[in-house]
């Protein structure tokens, strides 16, 4: 018998033909997760890396700002013992000029005081009649 053809029906709608994959050998299967697992690995490391530069640059602000203050703290110091200083050497200055005057004032009230005592000490003692007037 002879055999004859016959055509095969219509597919139905929306269905087709699929190739099936070729099945992976391990060794590819094994490669494309390598690749994955480093491309995941990458991305996660780019992100660690602007996160901690992120972190480096506040932080440097803070530094700066922190040197700024500390630039205008020193200053506030040097400017307040500065004036301590002046302060200081005023009052000592004031205290010598006093100190001078009173030694001054001492030292004539006693001379002053050493010619009366002298001249009243003599005319007590005086025969002369002149020195009593």
């Amino acid at each position: 018998m002879q055999r004859q053809e016959k055509p095969l029906p219509q597919p139905p709608h929306g269905s087709g033909y699929i190739p099936a994959k070729p099945p992976q050998s391990s060794s590819n299967l094994l490669a494309e997760q390598s690749g994955t697992f480093t491309r995941e690995q990458s991305t996660k490391l780019k992100q660690q890396n602007e996160s901690l530069q992120h972190a480096i640059q506040k932080k440097n602000e803070e530094l700066a700002q922190l040197q700024q203050k500390i630039a205008h703290y020193q200053r506030y110091v040097k400017q307040q013992h500065e004036s301590f200083t002046r302060v200081f050497r005023k009052i000592s200055s004031v205290f010598e000029e006093y100190q001078a005057t009173v030694e001054d004032a001492n030292a004539s009230a006693i001379e002053v005081d050493s010619v009366d005592e002298a001249i009243q000490a003599y005319a007590a003692f005086s025969d002369s009649e002149e020195d009593f007037i």
